[in-house]
């Protein structure tokens, strides 16, 4: 079987939020968080010519698609939590799904489209990727706004035995003003 399968996302928070940032003089990350998760819109655009990846070996694929379920491939829209913090290991934030203090994998908002090449949507990433800050303009009280734009990018396998790949990028941009 070949197939291949295309996912575009876009959100935006309902409403802003206040960020804490702080940080030690000699330490080069910085020290962030939300205290509270926040409402943000997700809508998403997949699209998939691939059937169920639960076909067993050997059967037919022309019989597979006539009694397979229907796909429910095209736009979806849905609200999750999110909560943006500090990263430890460089100057940067990230955000993650959320649900109070936890830390939540919510489950793929489609049931029967399926990605090709072991595709993952960003609710099972393990990291939403860095989005680099210089802590010298974060802290500069003259400078109001500021945008950083994060990334995290690479490429999936299925399991065995299933064979092929599939790339993602997920790239997402985070507005500071000062208040």
């Amino acid at each position: 079987m070949t197939g291949a399968s295309t996912e575009n996302e876009s959100f935006h928070s309902l409403k802003p939020i206040k960020l804490q940032v702080s940080r030690v003089i000699t330490q080069k990350t910085v020290d962030a968080g939300s205290f509270q998760t926040f409402a943000t819109k997700f809508t998403f655009q997949r699209t998939s010519d691939l059937i169920g990846t639960d076909t067993p070996k050997g059967c037919d694929p022309v019989y597979e698609q006539q009694f397979a379920d229907p796909t429910d491939c095209g736009t979806k829209t849905k609200t999750y939590k999110i909560r943006v913090y500090g990263r430890q290991d460089k100057a940067a934030f990230s955000y993650l799904f959320s649900s109070g203090f936890n830390t939540i994998y919510p489950d793929d908002p489609f049931n029967n489209c399926f990605l090709a090449g072991g595709g993952r949507w960003p609710g099972h990433l393990e990291q939403s990727g860095p989005a680099p800050i210089k802590p010298a303009k974060l802290f500069n009280k003259h400078v109001r706004t500021i945008v950083v734009h994060g990334l995290n990018q690479g490429t999936t396998h299925p399991e065995e035995p299933t064979t092929g790949s599939g790339t993602y990028k997920l790239s997402w941009t985070l507005t500071l003003k000062r208040l």
